[in-house]
Parts: C-alpha cells; structure tokens; sequence
C-alpha cells in the first residue's frame, strides 16, 4: 500500500511462532524482502538482488513496514519473512508491485512562428501513475533558461501555448510535465524568429526656408538586427505624394545608422 515513485508499504502475518508449548520457540526477527522482478522474481535472505527490511518488534500478528530507496517505474516481486531458531519461514505467494513513474511527453510542436510569437506544444503521453501536477515549456535564449510558459491545464494529452518573443532570435525549448514523482522533459527543440522591420516614431519638421528644411524622426525600436542605414526621403508633391527609396523624382538622405 502507499506505494509512490521511491516508497511502499509492505507487510505480513505472523500466524505462530513455531509453538506454543514445550519446546517454545520464539521469535528472533520478521520482515519483508523484496527485488527488482526483472533481476529476481523469487526473493529470499541473501538472494541475488534482494533487499531485506526487518521489522523493530518481534511478536506474532499482522505488522507493516516501510519500504524507501525504490526507483521509479519499477516492478518488484516481494514477501514476508519471519525467524525462529528452527529457521526461516517465508509466506507461500509472492506479491508483486510497481512503483509510481514519470510522466512521458513526446512530439514537441514548433508552429505559426512570426517575428515576435510562436505556438509550442508537446504530447503528455503518460502520467506515470500520478496525477499531473503542471505541463507546460521552458524556452532558451541560449545557453541559460529564459522564462517558463505553463500550461493552463494540466492532465495528458497534446498541449499547445502562445509565447510572446523576441524578433530574429534562436530559440530552444524543451517540453515538460511534472507529477508528483518528479519531472519529465521532451526532446530539445529549436527554432528562430523572423526579423522584423526597424519602427520609426516622432517625426519633426523644422527650420523651414524658401530653400531648405530640418527633418527629423526616432528610430524607436531595431525590429531585432541591427539598423544598418537611416534617413528621410521627399519628393515634389505634384510629382511622387507618396516618396520611398528609388521612387520616382525621389531624394534620399542618408542620416548614419543604428537606433
């Protein structure tokens, strides 16, 4: 009973000492012994792989132990034990358990990428036993984690969320789900934003004369590369209302570069 990722409580009944009456033998030592099913589905004292817990009290009835220092996602075979100074008896079944797991998440999900969001995901194929606790992404900007994004829901199955990011960067993420066993995380996953435009604010018009003027504007944010030329272009209104680079009876002036 109680069984967890790392512990279980595990017990017998000790139905009789061996007497009573002439000669008595008493008990000296009760227990469990347990191993790994896969290494040794027949335990007993000093067998292969074979984990002995004894209990504190020496009497005759029901008793429980507990058991620490399992692993995760383990079947163990197991069975009471109780010595006199005939020797060992052992109870007639052996029983079986496996322990609470990790979650399993699988298949990350890199979609809808633009230069300042993408939609990540996984699958939480298994919940290990346990109740999922929380799901969601770690993200990466580099080397060291950035910022965490849970999912609003928990429980298996595929999950998707909205992240907010940063233009022309590479990213990673790894997926992850967390019960009460421990964390599990998917496969590193990395993908990048597209750049995006620089963005310009506060225009100014001043000093104006019959044959010059001072323009001006802030270059307010980069859009993620590094601005590489900065400046105004006009035009004669009657000629090119709307002035671009290589427009039609456009001027260009260039103002240096960066934000």
């Amino acid at each position: 009973s109680n069984i967890t990722g790392y512990t279980a409580t595990l017990g017998g009944n000790v139905t009789s000492d061996g007497g009573p009456g002439d000669p008595f033998f008493p008990l000296t030592e009760r227990g469990v012994v347990l191993s790994p099913t896969a290494l040794n589905d027949n335990p007993f004292i000093g067998g292969t792989d074979v984990s002995l817990v004894n209990d504190p009290t020496t009497n005759t009835g029901i008793f429980e132990l507990g058991v620490a220092m399992l692993s995760p996602g383990t079947t163990y075979s197991y069975r009471a034990y109780a010595i006199n100074s005939v020797g060992v008896s052992y109870t007639t079944s052996i029983g079986t358990f496996t322990t609470l797991d990790f979650p399993a998440v699988t298949s990350p999900t890199v979609t809808n990428v633009t230069s300042r969001s993408a939609t990540l995901g996984a699958n939480v194929t298994s919940n290990g036993g346990a109740p999922i606790l929380a799901r969601g992404v770690i993200i990466f900007l580099g080397s060291n984690p950035s910022f965490t994004v849970a999912a609003a829901s928990a429980g298996t199955g595929i999950f998707t969320l909205n992240v907010s990011l940063t233009p022309g960067r590479t990213y990673r993420f790894l997926p992850y789900a967390r019960n009460s066993v421990g964390t599990s995380f998917g496969l590193d996953t990395t993908f990048t934003t597209p750049g995006a435009l620089a963005n310009l604010s506060d225009p100014t018009l001043s000093s104006i004369t019959s044959t010059s003027a001072t323009l001006g504007a802030k270059v307010s944010n980069d859009g993620g590369a590094a601005v590489t030329a900065r400046g105004f272009v006009y035009s004669i209104t009657s000629s090119n209302s709307n002035p671009e680079i290589n427009g039609l009876d456009v001027t260009q002036v260039s103002a240096g570069n960066g934000t």
